[in-house]
């Protein structure tokens, strides 16, 4: 708190007001970014507006800055990613987290990797179409749709720390499904490493923090 001439001011971590009849009278502002290019995102960035398509936004790194958060807001859908070697979400920058039109995700640093404040991409189903001959599905897949020919296999992630992790799997081949740790659960009841699913068949599976539960097989 500081005087001016009469009048009272105050001022922290950059803030400042002045106080008129005991009221606290604040303005303030965030750093407003338009972005029509991709690129790292600067630190003295606060609010992001992506105004071309399909830009590619990366974080700053996370080491030294906890605590630092960004909003993202997509005037035209873009995407983001962390920076070299970091993940947003568990998610290395190799596999980008797509922010659609007019959608808006919050992100924070938790001084070693970014996480997401807010999502608008939960609740949806990620579809993800794929012909490789084995597909590692990620932890942001979904809803997996296998074409091509031949047999195919599908690994799931580990069952273990992922509780109430859904996949649905709709293929055109047989394919086999296995997990990357944990077991699955058989038709017919009992655990397997692997469940074998037939032609034009779709398999759902959960974790249940040990396991992969299976809800449903359908044609």
């Amino acid at each position: 708190m500081y005087d001016t001439g009469g009048a009272r001011k105050w001022s922290v971590d950059g803030v400042s007001g002045s106080v008129v009849n005991d009221y606290k009278s604040i303005k303030l502002s965030s750093d407003l970014t338009a972005v029509t290019v991709g690129k790292v995102i600067t630190l003295n960035a606060s609010v992001i507006i992506n105004v071309t398509t399909n830009n590619a936004l990366i974080l700053p790194t996370a080491i030294g800055n906890g605590g630092r958060a960004y909003t993202i807001i997509a005037a035209e859908q873009c995407s983001l990613q962390a920076a070299a070697g970091e993940t947003l979400d568990g998610l290395l920058p190799a596999t980008p987290t797509v922010i659609q039109k007019y959608q808006v995700l919050k992100v924070i640093s938790y001084n070693t990797q970014w996480y997401c404040l807010s999502n608008p991409r939960r609740g949806y189903e990620d579809y993800k179409t794929t012909t490789a001959t084995t597909y590692n599905c990620t932890i942001q897949d979904s809803f997996i749709a296998y074409a091509g020919s031949g047999a195919k296999s599908v690994v799931l992630p580990t069952a273990i720390g992922n509780l109430g992790k859904i996949y649905t799997i709709r293929a055109v081949v047989d394919f086999t499904l296995s997990s990357a740790g944990g077991q699955i659960e058989q038709p017919g009841g009992g655990l397997g490493a692997t469940l074998a699913v037939g032609l034009r068949l779709t398999v759902k599976v959960i974790s249940d923090n040990a396991n992969w539960e299976l809800m449903q097989t359908v044609a």
